[in-house]
């Protein structure tokens, strides 16, 4: 088993086994930069502007702690969601960006069959200024 999901998950694999490399998070520059050389490196055309507001970009930063692929993978969500409803837009404002980002996340819970008990805790907590795990203890 162990063997399978070292080959499959081997993220997963080592902090099962105890044995992670913990990499702090680039800085909010840092991750801009990689942003940047990936616009850079895909880009289909000479001239390509940054799609994501750099504030929706800020936001991810903050909620993820810096967590890079989180930042890349809501930001990809965001760009295919928005591109499916605003095909001749060109690029997400801060507003329409946290509104579509807020829907993500409302259609990722809802298919999560939770509880209206598990449902009103992550409402209370998502509407915290800050949240630490006690907190969601107490809440219980």
């Amino acid at each position: 088993m162990f063997s399978a999901l070292e080959s499959r998950a081997p993220r997963v694999s080592e902090v099962i086994t105890g044995s992670p490399i913990l990499l702090k998070p680039l800085s909010l520059r840092e991750v801009k930069q990689a942003i940047e050389r990936r616009i850079a490196t895909l880009k289909l055309r000479e001239s390509v502007d940054l799609p994501i507001h750099t504030d929706i970009i800020e936001l991810l930063y903050e909620v993820s702690g810096g967590e890079i692929r989180f930042i890349f993978k809501r930001s990809t969500d965001l760009l295919l969601q928005f591109a499916l409803q605003f095909p001749t837009e060109k690029g997400i404002y801060f507003q329409i960006g946290k509104q579509m980002l807020r829907e993500l996340a409302r259609k990722k819970i809802n298919s999560l069959n939770l509880t209206k008990r598990e449902l009103d805790i992550l409402d209370r907590m998502a509407n915290l200024e800050t949240f630490r795990i006690r907190d969601c203890k107490i809440a219980l």
